[in-house]
């Protein structure tokens, strides 16, 4: 079964060491230098794309509630729509090509989860 990050999880979660990349054959998120490669080549993120994948990956193979996720990219932005938020995770999956359906995985009235490559994950702490 799936974990899911709850609320009470998400004051942990901050205070948790959080990894420094993710990388498997096809992507690559280097979370302190902001760089995203898939394939090799560059992929060029808004600020807020970033924000989603970044907290997509630190918490990979969990469900991320849409209020979690919301929460964390809206900022000093007035309340963030829901449809707003699916516009940027559809943006997302597009800048990830082929792969996108692989990794970013829709949760059915909860949320979204980063799911590494099978065998593959590379996390560096």
């Amino acid at each position: 079964m799936a974990r899911k990050l709850s609320c009470s999880k998400v004051s942990s979660a901050l205070t948790q060491p959080t990894p420094l990349s993710y990388r498997d054959e096809h992507l690559f998120v280097d979370l302190l230098q902001r760089v995203v490669t898939l394939d090799g080549d560059m992929v060029t993120l808004t600020r807020m794309q970033y924000r989603l994948l970044t907290i997509l990956v630190e918490h990979a193979g969990e469900v991320v509630p849409r209020s979690i996720l919301l929460l964390h990219i809206s900022g000093n932005l007035p309340e963030l729509r829901p449809s707003k938020l699916d516009g940027h995770i559809r943006e997302l999956r597009k800048r990830l090509g082929i792969y996108a359906g692989q990794y970013i995985e829709t949760v059915v009235g909860e949320g979204y989860r980063f799911r590494p490559m099978p065998g593959l994950r590379g996390v560096e702490q």
